[in-house]
């Protein structure tokens, strides 16, 4: 079986220690990279499938200061689960939604 990628980088290439786009790769608003770390880190520190992640609904995301969950509605073979967020991953998310509820409210949308 051939290597899947390059032995000491990888998806977090950008990202510093404390989650933070670190602005070593590319360029864009920050919205998307704020949205492009917490994608990141919750695959990383979930163990997500893509497709279970990107099923998700802001309704699904249980998080705040000191604990966190995302509940699976429909996984591999049609299970659901529930799955912990470590630190990294839930000061990811929030900064996501933080910044996700604002950009709707200046386009005048709900939450």
């Amino acid at each position: 079986m051939g290597s899947m990628g390059r032995s000491g980088a990888g998806a977090t290439d950008g990202v510093d220690g404390d989650g933070q786009n670190s602005g070593r790769r590319g360029e864009g608003s920050q919205g998307s990279s704020i949205r492009d770390v917490a994608i990141i880190q919750t695959l990383l520190g979930t163990g997500l499938r893509i497709s279970e992640l990107a099923g998700l609904k802001l309704e699904d995301v249980e998080v705040s200061e000191r604990k966190g969950l995302v509940r699976i509605r429909e996984g591999k073979g049609g299970k659901s689960r529930s799955v912990p967020l470590d630190n990294r991953t839930r000061l990811a998310l929030l900064r996501y939604i933080e910044v996700r509820r604002k950009h709707l409210q200046l386009a005048g949308q709900p939450p």
